[in-house]
């Protein structure tokens, strides 16, 4: 009998870190793969990112429309108890033997809920990490505890792990397989970008991937006027924006951006570039600028100097090459015109923290030979001896 996986997506990020794993496992003869795609996969404002999916060749795609165009406290709470809701009526019918998800977005819990309680074991990537300050830290380590397999990207983050109580031999260090997709894919080249683009990239580039504070209204409002009052002065350079995802005050920033970008001739948005045109843009661009985790992961392999602002990736691992800075605007402006110093620098970019790009081989291998009959219901916790 085949085994029946799930894999729950909700973003485009998410995919793009997953879409490895999808490729090895629908290869494997003894897997039954179907895919649940939600949240802002299913909009229009999000670029309905369904599509990128459905162009890689997967065709059973379970489609769970949950999305609340409102990005406040009640809507996002609205969101993941309409997820719940869907997505448990469809587990009692199609019952998986296990379901993979990737990180750290308020709809994992509408997945994590209704597996935990139909009893089917959740397996995890890029649990272990801190962001302080954000709430993606209360949903990164709640999935943890709600999920019985890990998948570390780091060997700090996988002693995190097993800290919070996590079998060690079920928490397998397996680097990010955003590294993977770095080192396999075919990158587009500037011209191919223009076109897909319908940008003249006739100046170098800044991208800039901001995300909103979720805890502070205040603070993600003060950030993004300050960031871009700072991207202003440097006129010599394309400003290449990619939207927020559905996040608590993302729609505030969005705003904010798209109205920057109407006055300035240099500006630009995409709502969704896509996995490739992101990653082959990121590949000529001087700098990443923002607070996102690709800043991090992703740039440093392409060795692109990272400009990080504010407290959104506090407690990440990051290399030389991530440059952090507060958000007042002179402190933006000296960090870039530094990390454009730095990027001379190859030295910076020779450790690499997330992996040797085999994480989607190690995560698919042991997936498929993992037996999952005893951990259907429950799991130990593992205590750790320590002096008080």
């Amino acid at each position: 009998m085949k085994k029946k996986i799930l894999i729950f997506t909700a973003s485009r990020s998410e995919y793009g870190i997953l879409r490895s794993i999808i490729f090895n496992l629908s290869k494997n003869k003894n897997i039954k793969l179907d895919i649940m795609a939600s949240g802002s996969h299913l909009s229009s404002y999000f670029g309905n990112t369904i599509s990128e999916i459905k162009k890689d060749g997967f065709k059973n795609i379970k489609k769970i429309k949950t999305l609340n165009k409102k990005t406040g406290n009640d809507s996002i709470c609205e969101t993941i108890s309409t997820g719940i809701k869907k997505i448990s009526q469809y587990l009692e019918k199609k019952k998986p033997n296990l379901i993979l998800i990737v990180g750290d977005r308020h709809e994992l819990f509408s997945i994590c809920i209704s597996g935990l309680f139909h009893n089917i074991p959740i397996a995890h990537i890029h649990g272990g990490e801190n962001t302080n300050y954000v709430v993606d830290d209360y949903i990164r380590h709640s999935v943890t505890k709600m999920s019985t397999f890990h998948f570390a990207s780091n060997k700090t983050y996988r002693k995190r792990i097993i800290q919070m109580g996590e079998i060690p031999k079920n928490v397998i260090l397996s680097g990010s397989p955003s590294v993977d997709l770095i080192k396999k894919i075919n990158f587009l080249n500037k011209k191919e970008l223009e076109l897909s683009l319908n940008v003249n990239l006739n100046k170098k580039i800044f991208i800039v991937t901001y995300q909103p504070v979720t805890l502070s209204k205040k603070k993600s409002i003060y950030e993004i006027n300050n960031l871009l009052k700072s991207l202003s002065n440097f006129t010599n350079y394309n400003i290449i924006f990619t939207l927020p995802n559905h996040d608590k005050f993302s729609n505030l920033i969005t705003n904010k951006i798209k109205s920057y970008c109407k006055k300035r001739s240099n500006f630009f948005y995409f709502n969704s570039l896509g996995h490739l045109n992101y990653l082959s843009l990121l590949k000529i661009s001087e700098l990443v600028i923002g607070n996102s985790s690709s800043g991090i992961i992703e740039a440093p392999y392409l060795n692109v100097p990272t400009v990080n602002i504010g407290k959104r990736q506090q407690g990440r691992l990051m290399g030389r090459s991530v440059l952090s800075c507060n958000s007042s605007k002179l402190s933006i402006i000296s960090a870039i015109k530094k990390a454009l110093i730095l990027k001379k620098n190859r030295r910076i970019f020779s450790k690499k923290l997330y992996g040797d790009g085999n994480a989607s081989k190690k995560i698919s291998n042991f997936l498929v030979k993992v037996k999952l009959k005893k951990f259907k219901f429950g799991k130990k916790f593992n205590d750790i001896k320590f002096k008080l």
